[in-house]
């Protein structure tokens, strides 16, 4: 995997040195920047980079510089790209272990109905609390029939599934985002608190029941079209065939979907975030990297809230889905924003 790395990052020094070109089999030329070869001749190109060890090495025939790695020819060339190589560099370890966040295997239960025991966001008043925080977020309507309520998460959790009744649960009102496996058998959901709450980790509480890929709205996609992935189960009520696979980790969806495209919350300081777009480039997977006009707002439904509409976002995502090089070079546009 690092020659991989290695040849995207000789690519994106194109630009820097003067008379790149590619060999082939992983040899690039080019005029040594440190020495700047000949002075007398612009056509001499003695700088290059060479395949060994499974990594991308630079060489100058012309001077004394040593034989160095990428990293450090970064380090001397261009102090930016060093320093997304060496995110890169340490992301990487998460496609080589590519597996699910959680090894915990959990048993085949016949999990009970949610709506049997819980009504669904549509059954309730237009008056409820439920109901004002999800119009209050331009949560559109027809989606409410996909949404239960719960006086009382901890005590719905508990009582309905005993592998959680020594877990600490917030007693309070919430709204519960049930996540389907393609047969709609439920393999778990998210309590989203409609409450304030100071500590973001406590806003949602996932509670897994079986063993299956922890995704929001499998069961209503259609695999012959292109499926597009968010992280947040709200943020994917916005559009057609969309997904949410309620962490940043969006890549994963790749163990189960093919045809794809990844939206990232638009958080060009987020290393995080930043860090699993890069993954995901790699990993030859469709990304949207957002222009510029979206600046400050953090995923779909601030856009929403912003006064952006669903039907245009969707052509501006299409308009701005990069893959391969090109989406490389697109989120270190980004990052400068």
């Amino acid at each position: 995997m690092s020659l991989i790395l290695d040849r995207q990052y000789a690519n994106l020094t194109s630009s820097y040195l003067d008379r790149f070109k590619k060999l082939g089999n992983d040899t690039f030329n080019f005029r040594c920047p440190f020495c700047g070869d000949s002075q007398k001749s612009k056509a001499k190109a003695r700088g290059y980079f060479y395949a060994r060890d499974n990594a991308l090495w630079f060489h100058c025939h012309n001077c004394s510089e040593p034989t160095m790695g990428m990293k450090k020819f970064l380090d001397r060339v261009n102090p930016n790209l060093a320093a997304q190589y060496k995110l890169d560099k340490f992301k990487e370890k998460e496609i080589l272990n590519y597996t699910e966040k959680s090894n915990e295997k959990l048993p085949e239960i016949e999990a009970p109905d949610i709506n049997t025991r819980l009504k669904k966001i549509s059954e309730l008043p237009n008056d409820h609390a439920a109901v004002k925080f999800l119009k209050k977020r331009k949560i559109p309507e027809y989606r409410f029939p996909d949404l239960n309520y719960t006086e009382n998460f901890s005590s719905f959790v508990k009582s309905n599934y005993p592998k959680y009744k020594d877990h600490k649960l917030i007693e309070e009102a919430r709204i519960i985002i049930p996540f389907y496996d393609d047969d709609e058998k439920i393999i778990g959901f998210q309590g989203r608190a409609i409450n304030d709450v100071e500590k973001a980790h406590y806003r949602y509480m996932t509670i897994k029941i079986t063993d299956g890929f922890k995704i929001f709205g499998m069961n209503k996609i259609d695999r012959s079209k292109i499926v597009y992935v968010v992280e947040g189960p709200l943020d994917s009520m916005f559009f057609p065939n969309c997904i949410a696979t309620m962490d940043s980790s969006l890549y994963n969806v790749k163990k189960v979907l093919d045809n794809v495209v990844l939206i990232y919350d638009n958080e060009p300081r987020n290393k995080e975030i930043v860090g699993n777009m890069n993954i995901s480039i790699r990993m030859g997977m469709s990304i949207v990297v957002w222009p510029r006009h979206y600046e400050g707002l953090k995923d779909i439904n601030d856009m929403v809230l912003a006064g952006h509409k669903p039907d245009v976002l969707l052509r501006d995502i299409e308009e701005n889905t990069f893959s391969g090089l090109k989406g490389k070079m697109k989120i270190i546009e980004w990052k400068g924003i």
